[in-house]
């Protein structure tokens, strides 16, 4: 059985949990966005398009942080909101993030969250597309050498 964490340890497992879960909704926009763009092009694309999405989904969320990061220095920083042993752990990260209000932050942790969900939907893309290519391959390979042997 697992032991129950408790003191500081406890306070950062907490706050972990509640970094994702106090998010707004219009954090999540660009990685539904993204989830939805990768379901429409495994329903209706083509292989290309969904190589295409594979490569640039995690690119355009880097961009689209360091957008948000150019944004935020554009608008100037809040001041100083926190004090002792927490602002220095993952513990006040979720506080340090609520304070940071504005269209710049915004951006980042959409651009974040955008790349945590972009990279595994390219992993699978391009594990899915390889596997298939591998298989279309062999298919042809066999229906060569049926056709030879006719």
């Amino acid at each position: 059985m697992a032991a129950v964490p408790s003191g500081p340890e406890a306070s950062i497992e907490e706050h972990r949990l509640d970094l994702i879960s106090d998010l707004d909704w219009e954090c999540w926009v660009l990685s539904v966005l993204l989830v939805v763009a990768w379901a429409v092009g495994w329903w209706r694309g083509r292989r290309r398009l969904r190589l295409w999405f594979a490569v640039l989904s995690p690119l355009a969320a880097v961009v689209f942080v360091f957008f948000g990061l150019i944004v935020l220095q554009s608008e100037g920083t809040p001041g100083e909101s926190c004090s002792g042993y927490h602002c220095t752990g993952p513990a006040d990260l979720s506080a340090r993030i609520g304070d940071l209000d504005g269209f710049g932050m915004l951006i980042v942790v959409n651009g974040l969250l955008a790349f945590s969900a972009a990279v595994p939907l390219a992993v699978i893309t391009v594990a899915v597309e390889t596997t298939l290519a591998i298989r279309r391959r062999g298919r042809a390979k066999t229906e060569a050498e049926d056709y030879r042997s006719n």
